[in-house]
């Protein structure tokens, strides 16, 4: 079989299809991930796999190649590719469309185009393909499947099985992985929907198969477009809540005593990663295109999460002004660049449009994460510096808590903290 894609979604699925037993190749366009993979390598935050990567290479049932002469010949394929939006969720408008304009980016599918048609070209009778990007609903049926029609000469449903399994993992979860998180499938037909979980049957502990395809792929990016609405929700009501005089973090607390109908989220940085704003915008671009319809509320979401970054600007130049200083021409260190703990991924991160907002309105910003020591995201004029010491600056910003941190030591500085993870305590802690 062929994994296609061995970013950190495609190598988990691909050694876990290896130690089930399948001989798997693992194809990926970049020679320098085939290369690292190759010689044992793993990222630092997937080196607890390390050891099954070397079981599964020395066993020969995996390998990885960017070399696509490779991949032909197999009996299943997953594609599990990177796909996100043409301009990202920024707050900008991208144009009128025909419900008006909108602040959600079109979806930009090309490295599954591309994939698919690395496929098709080796395509055999009798294969499965299996897609676990996230993609807008009706893409598996309208544009996965006649793409691989048109590149083999073989119909799909006939000749070959289509499917749909929408990743669920949850970079750096100790508690739920890939084989324990009930597994979605479904498929252009009975037949592809039965291989489909047949197949995932042989390394996830509950499969749950969905008769429509269509709500297979619509139920993935509910599930991300569920948080990033909520998260915009209580970003935006702290702002509210704290011109008010209302303690938000007390009103969350009271608020999770209730056992139903309510879910805790609290206020943070922003939504960060690709998947929560690309799953709004294709939860908005499905809305135009199938129903002539608008989705106001991610729109909302997408400018409330936009203008986060400004959002907390305010908030630290109204910490800085209880100790007498301006944020223009203070010192501002940010903590975290990664958009999550321990992990070393700057996907839409939080932290560094944090860090170029304060820029802008003429802060000294340094910034510091154990994972970045640098980032074209950045304005120039951030220096990144490599220890967490909140002495170096007027006011530190804890954007993301990583577990290497000595997070108790950052707790007791003398000089004002906004903790924006709720991990510290302290006599100059700050919260939202």
């Amino acid at each position: 079989m062929v994994v296609a894609g061995q970013g950190r979604i495609g190598i988990q699925v691909a050694l876990a299809a290896a130690a089930a037993g399948h001989v798997v190749t693992g194809f990926d366009t970049d020679e320098e991930v085939a290369g690292r993979l190759a010689a044992g390598r793993l990222p630092a935050d997937l080196a607890h796999l390390e050891r099954a990567l070397a079981e599964s290479t020395d066993e020969a049932r995996y390998h990885a190649t960017s070399d696509e002469a490779e991949i032909g010949n197999f009996d299943i394929a997953v594609v599990a590719v990177p796909t996100g939006t043409g301009q990202g969720a920024t707050g900008e408008d991208h144009g009128p469309t025909r419900q008006g304009p909108t602040c959600l980016g079109p979806p930009d599918l090309s490295c599954l185009d591309a994939a698919i048609a690395s496929l098709a070209r080796h395509l055999p009778a009798g294969a499965l393909v299996v897609v676990e990007s996230t993609v807008p609903p009706g893409t598996t049926r309208g544009r996965v499947a006649p793409a691989l029609e048109a590149g083999s000469g073989l119909v799909a449903g006939h000749d070959f099985a289509v499917g749909f399994s929408p990743e669920r993992v949850d970079p750096g979860n100790g508690t739920w992985s890939l084989a324990t998180t009930a597994k979605l499938v479904s498929g252009i037909d009975a037949t592809s929907r039965e291989r489909c979980a047949s197949f995932y049957r042989s390394f996830v502990e509950e499969v749950v198969e969905v008769d429509q395809l269509e709500a297979a792929e619509l139920a993935k990016v509910m599930e991300n477009g569920f948080r990033y609405l909520n998260i915009a929700f209580v970003n935006e009501l702290s702002v509210v809540a704290r011109a008010s005089g209302v303690d938000i973090n007390q009103a969350l607390d009271a608020a999770g005593t209730k056992p139903f109908g309510y879910m805790a989220f609290r206020p943070g940085a922003g939504a960060g990663g690709e998947c929560l704003a690309t799953a709004a915008a294709y939860l908005a671009s499905w809305a135009g295109s199938a129903a002539g319809a608008r989705l106001s509320l991610m729109e909302a979401a997408a400018h409330i999460d936009a203008g986060r970054g400004a959002a907390l600007a305010s908030r630290l130049e109204e910490l800085l002004s209880g100790i007498g200083k301006p944020l223009q021409g203070s010192t501002v260190l940010v903590a975290g660049l990664t958009y999550k703990s321990d992990i070393p991924s700057t996907a839409r991160s939080p932290g560094i449009r944090l860090a170029n907002e304060l820029v802008s309105r003429g802060a000294m910003v340094l910034a510091t994460d154990p994972y970045v020591t640098e980032d074209p995201q950045l304005d120039p004029a951030v220096k990144v510096v490599r220890a967490l010491d909140a002495s170096v600056s007027d006011i530190t910003v804890l954007v993301t808590a990583h577990s290497s941190w000595d997070l108790a030591a950052l707790a007791q500085s003398t000089s004002p903290v906004l903790d924006l993870t709720g991990a510290l305590t302290g006599p100059s802690v700050h919260r939202l």
